[in-house]
């Protein structure tokens, strides 16, 4: 995942830089230092998801640079799906927890792209669905930094429908890719195609 972060997260944050999608992303741009001081992995995430309109807590919880384990159980309400816990400023920090069923499962880490794809191998490990405040980022993450690409199938959660042949609601999972996740990669592949 490091390679993947450092040669497509470069090409995502210049992508964003000639394409904002939004006012969050050009706020996380006027953030991100070229220069060293802040993190390229987390502001790949943080574009990700202000691209996809998903709050940045639904996947990165930030806490305070100095806090243990037992300190973010017990001042983080911690939800049962997975959560980076990032300590510190999250575009300057490279401390890192896991949580996973409001537990801090692995305690501080220095390495937040290797924090990324615990957090994403976790939803793997454990058969996890994505959660859906943040599936659209995880499904690119999926699709374009670590490379499972099904043709049919996803992580993402099922939903609510009714069916054509009872009347009754059921529950239905998706069967194809997110659109906006699709749209993304498509207009990433034009813009490195035509920076080339």
């Amino acid at each position: 995942m490091n390679e993947a972060i450092e040669d497509r997260g470069k090409m995502i944050v210049q992508f964003f830089r000639q394409k904002p999608t939004n006012e969050e992303v050009t706020r996380i741009l006027s953030r991100f230092d070229v220069t060293g001081s802040t993190i390229l992995g987390p502001c790949v995430v943080l574009l990700l998801m202000a691209h996809f309109k998903e709050k940045s807590d639904a996947l990165i919880l930030q806490v305070d640079a100095t806090a243990t384990p037992a300190d973010v159980e017990r001042s983080v309400s911690l939800p049962d799906s997975p959560r980076l816990i990032v300590q510190g400023e999250t575009l300057t920090s490279v401390t890192w927890m896991l949580s996973i069923e409001g537990q801090v499962v692995l305690s501080p880490h220095p390495n937040f792209v290797a924090g990324l794809a615990t957090l994403f191998a976790s939803f793997y490990n454990f058969n996890l669905e994505y959660q859906e405040e943040a599936s659209c980022t995880l499904e690119f993450i999926q699709r374009c930094l670590v490379g499972i690409n099904p043709t049919t199938g996803s992580k993402n959660s099922t939903t609510k429908v009714v069916s054509k042949t009872t009347g009754k609601v059921v529950e239905k999972k998706k069967h194809s890719m997110n659109a906006n996740v699709c749209s993304l990669l498509r207009k990433l592949m034009d813009f490195d195609w035509l920076c080339m």
